[in-house]
């Protein structure tokens, strides 16, 4: 049997910013500005941490250590937008759907469709 020590000693404690003014409103611009498509990474969020802190009359320099730890308290990561969703027109995809696709699909049989866990290259 596993002590209790040797089974917590994986877990941290998340500790709340010290700067809690800083991290609300970094939060909400972060929120608004991927809502808007823009490209985030982390010295830009940094930045914006410093400008906010002076703003709000608060001596802060934000550090990679905070960035993570702000990151990781809000579960954001950077991963790379792909495709353009935003600037499909919806009128075409009907259009592709409802024509293009029936045609292609009148040339396949049942028995021709597969799910990628039948074909074996899982």
């Amino acid at each position: 049997m596993a002590s209790t020590s040797a089974v917590n000693l994986g877990k941290k404690k998340m500790r709340p910013s010290k700067v809690e003014d800083v991290d609300e409103g970094l939060l909400t611009w972060f929120k608004q500005a991927r809502a808007l498509g823009a490209p985030i990474n982390g010295p830009i969020l940094m930045e914006k941490a410093g400008e906010l802190g002076k703003e709000l009359g608060i001596s802060f320099v934000p550090c990679s250590g905070w960035l993570g730890r702000f990151k990781r308290r809000h579960g954001i990561v950077f991963k790379a937008f792909s495709g353009e969703a935003a600037s499909v027109d919806m009128s075409t995809v009907d259009t592709w759907r409802d024509s293009a696709l029936q045609q292609l699909l009148e040339n396949y049989n049942a028995d021709n469709i597969f799910n990628t866990d039948e074909t074996g290259v899982f």
